[in-house]
């Protein structure tokens, strides 16, 4: 882990921090006490299906035997919501720790995730220029496919290009404050889901009728903006709230 602090601290400004643990550790992980203003910065190392907190193994093909065998990691996240698919190649994650009383904290659990979205969009402004992200406000767009495939609905602050879903999001609360956390998929290939899926989508819909990551950007383009997109999102955050920057 990195850490890196920022300028002065302030009740709004930001911590930073870096992991490159595998994606169940970094699921598991416990929040901080006391919490304050952070970005996890997640560099997950090994590409990973992780099943939504309802889901059982029996999801996967084989009860997840064959993907473990592929050297996928299979683990379980503790919100809601169906399978996500982690590869570091093509995905982009970044979590946000907001302390009661912060700025952003809202009561409300579904506004709570517009100003991530909104700095998420903006971060895709600025490494796809020309691009125009769009922010979900309104109810939960597909959530029966959204039980067995995360990126096959669409709820509060997740943000869509050009109609396909490229930000996921999800959230866990405490007495202390939430834990938001954020997935870009900018690249998607549905043979993934294809060849590990066990539990048949909603209304006889296929892997390859999700409508997922940046349309017409291919795998090896989306694996140059990685780094640039998670650059971008910690930098929209933090002037989200004006701090002064990091060092």
């Amino acid at each position: 882990m990195v850490r890196t602090q920022d300028d002065d601290s302030p009740a709004a400004s930001w911590l930073v921090e870096r992991w490159d643990d595998p994606a169940s550790t970094a699921h598991h992980r416990a929040l901080p006490d006391p919490l304050r203003p952070t970005i996890w910065v997640e560099q997950p190392s090994t590409r990973a299906l992780v099943l939504g907190s309802t889901q059982t193994e029996a999801a996967l093909v084989g009860d997840g035997s064959d993907a473990r065998a592929d050297g996928w990691e299979v683990t379980r996240r503790r919100s809601g919501g169906g399978l996500v698919v982690i590869d570091p190649a093509v995905t982009v994650w970044v979590d946000v720790l907001v302390p009661k009383g912060h700025p952003h904290w809202r009561d409300d659990i579904g506004r709570a995730f517009h100003w991530v979205g909104d700095a998420w969009a903006a971060a895709l402004s600025a490494v796809l220029p020309g691009t125009s992200s769009v922010v979900h406000r309104g109810a939960a767009v597909d959530a029966d496919v959204g039980r067995v495939v995360c990126f096959g609905g669409l709820g509060h602050g997740e943000v869509t290009i050009e109609g396909a879903k490229v930000v996921g999001l999800s959230q866990r609360r405490s007495r202390e404050g939430a834990r938001i956390q954020g997935l870009a998929v900018l690249h998607h290939d549905p043979s993934t889901l294809t060849r590990h899926l066990a539990t048949p989508l909603p209304r006889h819909a296929t892997p390859s009728d999700l409508k997922v990551g940046v349309p017409g950007l291919g795998r090896d383009a989306a694996h140059e903006l990685v780094e640039p997109l998670r650059a971008a999102v910690v930098a929209a955050v933090i002037s989200s709230t004006g701090s002064r920057g990091q060092r």
